[in-house]
């Protein structure tokens, strides 16, 4: 790359905010959409290099809310040659259309050092530091803690450029998509191959923007509108990390109780903070403290998460049933659908059991979405669904497991907001059992032994602070309203 080329890559829109819209171009189009820009718009010079962009997250697969953290790399047409200087760039979307970011050049070792040394001690001056925007950084991880950021996604295509820095537009044609997994994401698996062309217009003000589109409309090419890559590359990821998960389940883990929930609730009261209540669990159960159970392999963490939920109910006999509940994840824009049945216990035992049918979506619980969703399970159940309310829930939670059985269990503690309302429980919740085992009539009411042997535990660990309940979240959020 010549130094020229260079200096304007890093100046462009460093810190400005420029209009963007996305096109997909269809397979049999590809070739005539490239034809006809260039009749239109100046061709430049390094147009059809292979361009390589990697995108970061923490460990944890935090975002920026709004954009991305990515290495953009460009080589020549005919190799991916290592070459002396990339970019590291930060995205913000402003709004639906408008773009802001903050860029600048240096090596691969240097990408892979700086963000790994993202943590409290240094952190996000390493970023400023390094030559991108102050305003800009802080802005994106305005919702994150400085911690190390991971590569997660790859993406390769051959790009083609048209226009001039002011105005430009790019066509990508044979994309691949790679993701980066394990504890290290130090496995890189191809998620995707498109063979459709992928279209972006670019520019300073949307005037320009429509006039490009006037240019390119003549041609016949169908423009197809997109969205942000983002949804899209979390969709092709998380789709590949669940099904390794099943994959790697099958092979180690016995689901005792196909289709159910089995849990056993203690209700927190009088701490300060309920959900260090699980780092006192996770200490205890490292130093083979709890009788009987031990922390569990390959999940010695301690893990948070935040979402909301909103849960919907049916009019049942006299009274209002649970008929689904909407999770939340604002973080990846994603969301699941969640029917439990109403729970069942078995007399002086608080341990609950429910089915459970889970169906995940990318995207935002909104527009039309939201109203298919609806409307389907309004036929399924065969009344009109009622919103109860919508609660912000922060979790805490590990895994431990009973050393002579070899079921695991995940033990969490939520706070749960609602309004000026809040409620906190511990829960114990069944997770499987090590190895490939027979499934037995036996396994309820033993998973339902070992729950309350390890709540009875706690409950005299932590005297006056928990106590046993059947209370569902669904429950309190009725109980809100009466």
């Amino acid at each position: 790359m010549k130094e020229s080329e260079l200096r304007d890559r890093t100046l462009e829109s460093n810190g400005e905010i420029k209009k963007e819209i996305r096109f997909t171009v269809k397979p049999d189009q590809v070739d005539d959409a490239r034809e006809f820009l260039g009749t239109v718009l100046q061709e430049q010079p390094y147009s059809g290099q292979k361009v390589q962009t990697i995108y970061y997250a923490t460990r944890e697969f935090n975002l920026p809310r709004n954009g991305f953290i990515r290495e953009r790399r460009y080589f020549p047409q005919e190799n991916l040659t290592e070459v002396p200087h990339g970019f590291l760039e930060i995205k913000i979307n402003e709004t639906e259309c408008a773009v802001i970011k903050t860029r600048v050049a240096c090596c691969r070792q240097d990408v892979g050092e700086m963000l790994s040394r993202l943590d409290n001690n240094n952190g996000l001056e390493v970023l400023v530091q390094a030559g991108l925007d102050r305003e800009i950084v802080y802005q994106a991880m305005e919702d994150i803690s400085p911690r190390p950021f991971l590569p997660i996604i790859e993406t390769v295509s051959q790009r083609y450029y048209f226009g001039d820095g002011a105005r430009r537009v790019t066509l990508d044609i044979n994309e691949q998509c790679w993701g980066y997994f394990e504890e290290d994401r130090e496995t890189k698996l191809l998620l995707n191959e498109e063979f459709c062309g992928r279209l972006e217009i670019k520019a300073f003000s949307g005037k320009d923007i429509e006039q490009i589109l006037k240019m390119i409309n003549p041609s016949g090419i169908d423009l197809i509108p997109c969205k942000s890559r983002k949804n899209e590359f979390q969709r092709l990821y998380f789709a590949r990390m669940e099904k390794l998960s099943r994959q790697k389940a099958l092979h180690e883990f016995t689901y005792e109780v196909p289709g159910r929930e089995i849990e056993t609730k203690l209700q927190v009261v009088n701490t300060e903070n309920p959900l260090l209540l699980i780092d006192q669990i996770f200490s205890e159960a490292t130093g083979s403290l709890i009788p009987g159970f031990g922390v569990m392999s390959g999940k010695e963490v301690v893990k948070e998460w935040e979402f909301r939920f909103i849960n919907y109910g049916r009019i049942g006999a006299n009274r209002i049933e649970e008929a689904m509940v909407i999770v939340i994840d604002p973080e990846f824009e994603r969301f699941a659908v969640k029917k439990k049945s109403s729970p069942t216990t078995t007399e002086g035992s608080p341990t609950l059991v429910r089915t459970e049918v889970v169906d995940k979506y990318f995207g935002c619980f909104e527009g039309d979405l939201k109203t298919k969703i609806l409307k389907s399970e309004q036929r399924i159940v065969g009344s009109e669904l009622i919103e109860i309310g919508e609660v912000n829930r922060r979790k805490r939670y590990t895994y431990i497991t009973n050393t002579t059985t070899g079921r695991n269990y995940k033990i969490s503690v939520d706070v749960c907001q609602s309004g000026i309302h809040q409620m906190s429980q511990l829960e114990i919740e069944y997770m499987g059992r090590t190895g490939v085992l027979p499934i037995t009539d036996s396994a309820v009411s033993e998973i339902r032994c070992e729950t309350e042997a390890f709540a009875l535990w706690l409950q005299g660990k932590h005297a006056g602070s928990l106590s046993f309940t059947n209370l569902t979240k669904f429950q309190w959020l009725v109980s809100l309203h009466e």
